[in-house]
């Protein structure tokens, strides 16, 4: 069992409490119309989400989204358009939307959340990096695949935590993805990113340390 670094981090930084779904299993979802999941493609899946997204209906949205994750677990960017659509606010459910959850940098990009939004898209980020981890299963699920998306999942998790509020601690997740992944090496050159990664030489060599060590723990990077 892997443990959690969150305890260590939290003495040492800003991370987020809720960074790592619970352990239970997913809350059940009523199912989509069968005609909608019948023929989901990676291309589709978030197209068909988002139209029961749009019309009110989350709970067929998601449903439409894990029906085609089940069947393709690699699929960064459909897990990535999942993460996404989470992350809106859902202001008919009474969430109350904000730019940021903890003051640091904005910018006019920035899209209003809310802290049960950025929580969903976190934990379903949280399960797709999980999700990529382990050995191949099969031809088709190759060592180089898993790797690849899992490092593109890494980059979305940095970005959400980044922009969110936790800079440091996204700011190190961004650095794993690219060392996984150098042609992620241009996400470190936005400014955002390196005025964070400037901030780890005020925050000291050792808690930036210790939180590097816990994420690699964590991640298995």
């Amino acid at each position: 069992m892997r443990a959690s670094p969150h305890a260590a981090l939290r003495a040492s930084a800003h991370v987020p409490r809720t960074s790592r779904p619970p352990l239970s299993s997913p809350p059940a979802r009523a199912p989509a119309p069968p005609r909608a999941l019948s023929a989901l493609s990676a291309s589709s899946a978030p197209r068909v989400a988002m139209a029961f997204w749009n019309a009110g209906a989350f709970d067929a949205a998601e449903s439409a989204f894990e029906s085609h994750l089940e069947a393709h677990p690699l699929d960064a960017t459909t897990w990535i358009a999942y993460a996404q659509m989470q992350k809106k606010v859902r202001v008919g459910a009474g969430e109350r939307p904000t730019s940021r959850l903890h003051p640091g940098l904005q910018s006019d990009s920035d899209v209003r959340v809310s802290k049960a939004s950025v929580f969903r898209a976190r934990r379903v980020l949280y399960r797709a990096i999980d999700a990529c981890a382990g050995e191949p299963t099969d031809a088709r699920d190759a060592c180089a695949t898993r790797l690849a998306s899992r490092a593109s999942l890494l980059q979305a998790l940095g970005l959400l935590e980044l922009t969110h509020g936790y800079e440091m601690y996204g700011s190190t997740l961004l650095e794993m993805a690219v060392k996984s992944q150098p042609k992620l090496t241009p996400v470190l050159r936005w400014q955002r990113v390196r005025c964070a990664r400037a901030a780890h030489v005020v925050a000291g060599a050792g808690r930036v340390r210790k939180m590097r060590e816990s994420l690699r723990n964590r991640f298995e990077v």
